[in-house]
């Protein structure tokens, strides 16, 4: 006679299958919240977790948006307790520490493709306002990739001095800024156009190139260069 399987023997074998499917195939066979259920499943043993990850995919949007959604809106949903908010976080930050180590590690930068796709990768999730700095040298090997301020152009300035000091502390003789607009529009501000074009002028007169600024958002990456804004 056959026996009905216990509900802790259902949500068991349903994990075992999902992991069986990444072990198999990767992410490529897997659904967004599949992915991020099976992430679940070591922070919350023994329940069913499908659920909860469809209701995290459908608040925030997208597994991405899940990622860098920040700390204090995740333990708002229910099921999702802040030793599982911080799982799901550091899931997150060693992504974007994976990001900057490939940078590093390539001898240079081949295309303008490659350096728009890690700014959006950089940049494109995060919800709070974030300036970034990728130093350069010679041969266009990437030195670094550094935070510089927090906060929009507009609320927190962008200290040329500060700006100066690391690109001689790192012997750049090159360098990309970044920031975001977390609302969505690429378009630069007054206050963008002013700073990047003194910023531009001032590093000049020390031989080192402002190569671009982009601006980064959840729809996509603008280009100073791209518009006629910086030559």
């Amino acid at each position: 006679m056959n026996r009905t399987l216990s509900a802790k023997e259902l949500v068991v074998g349903h994990r075992e299958r999902i992991k069986e499917r990444f072990l198999k195939s990767g992410e490529d066979d897997l659904q967004e919240y599949e992915l991020l259920e099976l992430l679940l499943t070591y922070a919350i043993p023994r329940v069913d977790v499908k659920p909860l990850a469809k209701t995290l995919i459908i608040n925030f949007g997208s597994l991405g948006n899940v990622l860098s959604a920040p700390l204090d809106d995740l333990v708002k949903i229910k099921g999702i307790k802040e030793h599982t908010a911080i799982l799901i976080k550091l899931v997150a930050s060693m992504e974007k520490s994976l990001l900057k180590t490939e940078m590093k590690n390539k001898p240079h930068l081949t295309s303008w493709d490659a350096v728009e796709n890690y700014c959006y990768a950089l940049l494109g999730r995060e919800t709070k306002e974030f300036v970034y700095i990728i130093l350069l040298d010679t041969s266009c090997h990437v030195i670094d990739t550094v935070q510089i301020q927090k906060g929009t152009v507009n609320e927190t300035a962008v200290y040329i001095r500060d700006v100066i000091e690391l690109l001689v502390k790192k012997n750049a003789t090159s360098f990309i800024l970044v920031h975001n607009h977390p609302a969505g529009d690429t378009k630069p501000s007054k206050q963008d156009i002013i700073m990047t074009k003194k910023l531009d002028e001032v590093t000049r007169t020390m031989n080192i190139k402002l190569q671009d600024h982009f601006i980064v958002s959840p729809k996509g990456i603008n280009s100073f260069k791209m518009m006629g804004l910086l030559g």
